[in-house]
């Protein structure tokens, strides 16, 4: 009874939030640089150019994407997949952060 009950509200679960996984995955793709990036930018002057923050995001978001390659390739666990859009999201997202910084930051 225990474990269809637990399955019953894990179905549930997920139905309710299956609308809502899209938006949220994907807004949080786009921000999830953003502040590392921006504090880059503050942090090192050499840092400040679009170039340079794109090839850092595309960095962390690389070596991010390739530990969950490597867990799921050494069947440490099956929950973590490798998405080639990660990279691409984080990659915008790092981009916003710089543009942000530039807009709140001027130099003068």
């Amino acid at each position: 009874m225990g474990r269809s009950f637990d399955k019953y509200i894990y179905n549930i679960y997920i139905y309710t939030c299956k609308n809502y996984y899209f938006t949220y995955t994907y807004w949080s793709k786009y921000i999830n640089l953003s502040p590392f990036i921006i504090y880059l930018c503050i942090k090192y002057e050499n840092r400040r150019s679009l170039k340079k923050s794109i090839s850092t995001s595309f960095l962390i978001s690389f070596t991010i994407e390739l530990s969950k390659l490597v867990i799921n390739i050494l069947y440490i666990s099956n929950l973590k997949i490798f998405y080639p859009e990660d990279l691409i999201l984080n990659i915008l997202g790092g981009s916003i952060g710089w543009f942000a910084f530039n807009i709140l930051y001027k130099e003068k």
